[in-house]
């Protein structure tokens, strides 16, 4: 799992959109939506409900976003870590 994947995710729970997140991550919503189901078909599980015009988070479709939002910024702690002489 790599953090373009994980941002995707949040994305999409927040935005409650994949056109709308793809909008924001400046990505196609065709290669958003591959990877959300990709993302989705590797965990053996949906994420997302899929409704006419928006997404909803499955229960554990929270649980991914809670983890994946620590993930990141546990990241972005790190690279501020490193970055300080």
């Amino acid at each position: 799992m790599n953090l373009y994947k994980l941002r995707y995710v949040v994305a999409v729970a927040e935005e409650h959109s994949i056109t709308k997140a793809a909008k924001k991550l400046y990505i196609s919503q065709p290669s958003l939506s591959l990877s959300i189901h990709a993302i989705e078909d590797s965990l053996g599980m949906e994420l997302f409900v899929r409704g006419k015009n928006s997404v909803t988070l499955t229960p554990a479709g929270q649980a991914y976003v809670d983890w994946a939002k620590m993930t990141l910024e546990s990241a972005k702690q790190l690279e501020a870590k490193l970055d300080q002489p």
